[in-house]
Protein backbone atom coordinates (compact mmCIF):
# COMPACT_ATOMS: atom_id res chain seq x y z
CA UNK A 1 0.00 0.00 0.00
CA UNK A 2 1.24 3.29 -0.76
CA UNK A 3 0.88 6.22 1.81
CA UNK A 4 -0.40 9.45 1.28
CA UNK A 5 0.28 11.45 3.61
CA UNK A 6 -0.53 15.86 4.20
CA UNK A 7 3.06 17.35 2.82
CA UNK A 8 3.87 20.89 4.18
CA UNK A 9 3.99 22.96 1.99
CA UNK A 10 6.39 26.02 0.79
CA UNK A 11 6.34 29.17 3.13
CA UNK A 12 3.58 31.39 2.42
CA UNK A 13 3.99 34.72 1.63
CA UNK A 14 2.28 36.07 5.02
CA UNK A 15 5.32 34.60 6.49
CA UNK A 16 7.59 37.04 5.00
CA UNK A 17 6.26 39.84 4.06
CA UNK A 18 3.76 42.32 5.38
CA UNK A 19 1.26 41.69 2.73
CA UNK A 20 -2.78 42.09 2.21
CA UNK A 21 -4.31 40.34 -0.03
CA UNK A 22 -8.15 42.02 -1.04
CA UNK A 23 -10.62 39.58 -2.41
CA UNK A 24 -14.34 40.28 -3.55
CA UNK A 25 -16.27 36.99 -3.66
CA UNK A 26 -19.50 36.76 -2.08
CA UNK A 27 -18.26 39.49 0.82
CA UNK A 28 -14.82 41.63 0.08
CA UNK A 29 -12.39 39.82 2.47
CA UNK A 30 -9.14 41.07 3.92
CA UNK A 31 -6.16 38.86 4.43
CA UNK A 32 -3.37 40.55 7.02
CA UNK A 33 -1.01 39.67 7.69
CA UNK A 34 0.70 38.95 11.40
CA UNK A 35 3.83 40.64 10.39
CA UNK A 36 1.98 43.72 10.06
CA UNK A 37 0.48 43.53 13.92
CA UNK A 38 4.22 42.90 14.79
CA UNK A 39 5.30 46.00 12.59
CA UNK A 40 2.69 47.98 14.02
CA UNK A 41 2.23 46.44 17.39
CA UNK A 42 -1.19 45.68 17.02
CA UNK A 43 -2.86 43.68 19.82
CA UNK A 44 -5.68 42.52 18.46
CA UNK A 45 -8.00 41.74 21.44
CA UNK A 46 -7.60 45.87 22.35
CA UNK A 47 -6.78 47.38 19.19
CA UNK A 48 -8.80 47.92 15.64
CA UNK A 49 -7.02 49.51 12.49
CA UNK A 50 -8.07 52.08 10.16
CA UNK A 51 -7.39 52.93 6.34
CA UNK A 52 -6.57 56.69 4.69
CA UNK A 53 -5.73 58.34 1.91
CA UNK A 54 -3.29 61.26 2.34
CA UNK A 55 -0.60 62.57 -0.78
CA UNK A 56 -2.02 59.57 -2.96
CA UNK A 57 -1.14 57.37 -0.62
CA UNK A 58 -2.81 54.39 1.22
CA UNK A 59 -1.95 54.64 4.71
CA UNK A 60 -2.47 52.31 7.79
CA UNK A 61 -3.24 53.16 11.46
CA UNK A 62 -4.13 51.76 14.73
CA UNK A 63 -6.67 52.75 16.92
CA UNK A 64 -8.02 51.56 20.42
CA UNK A 65 -11.27 48.94 18.77
CA UNK A 66 -14.59 51.00 18.68
CA UNK A 67 -17.60 50.10 16.54
CA UNK A 68 -15.91 52.13 13.27
CA UNK A 69 -12.63 50.97 12.52
CA UNK A 70 -11.78 47.45 11.21
CA UNK A 71 -11.66 44.74 13.77
CA UNK A 72 -8.90 41.57 12.77
CA UNK A 73 -9.69 37.88 13.70
CA UNK A 74 -8.47 35.10 13.45
CA UNK A 75 -7.38 33.24 9.88
CA UNK A 76 -4.95 30.62 10.88
CA UNK A 77 -1.38 30.95 12.41
CA UNK A 78 0.06 33.16 10.07
CA UNK A 79 -3.26 35.81 8.97
CA UNK A 80 -5.90 37.64 10.25
CA UNK A 81 -8.76 38.49 8.88
CA UNK A 82 -11.69 41.28 8.49
CA UNK A 83 -14.33 42.01 6.33
CA UNK A 84 -16.03 45.36 4.41
CA UNK A 85 -17.66 45.74 1.43
CA UNK A 86 -17.10 49.73 1.86
CA UNK A 87 -13.79 49.63 2.34
CA UNK A 88 -13.10 47.09 -0.71
CA UNK A 89 -14.54 49.59 -3.05
CA UNK A 90 -11.96 52.94 -2.12
CA UNK A 91 -9.35 50.53 -1.98
CA UNK A 92 -9.88 48.99 -5.45
CA UNK A 93 -10.78 52.05 -7.33
CA UNK A 94 -7.53 53.91 -6.08
CA UNK A 95 -5.13 50.51 -7.30
CA UNK A 96 -7.58 50.26 -10.20
CA UNK A 97 -8.13 46.46 -9.48
CA UNK A 98 -10.60 43.87 -8.31
CA UNK A 99 -8.21 41.31 -6.23
CA UNK A 100 -5.33 42.45 -5.54
CA UNK A 101 -1.82 41.85 -2.74
CA UNK A 102 -0.73 44.53 -0.94
CA UNK A 103 2.92 45.13 0.88
CA UNK A 104 3.19 47.72 3.63
CA UNK A 105 6.19 49.86 3.14
CA UNK A 106 8.52 51.63 6.17
CA UNK A 107 6.42 54.66 5.98
CA UNK A 108 3.16 52.64 6.97
CA UNK A 109 1.82 53.27 3.70
CA UNK A 110 0.94 50.07 1.04
CA UNK A 111 2.04 49.57 -2.39
CA UNK A 112 0.45 46.60 -4.73
CA UNK A 113 2.69 43.98 -5.80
Amino acid sequence: MVELRKKRSATSAYQVKPIIRCAKKKQSVFIVSKLILKQMDINPETDGIMFGFKDKKLHIFKELKESDNYHLSVADANTMRFRSNDLFEHISKHFGKQDFTIELQNDLTFKII
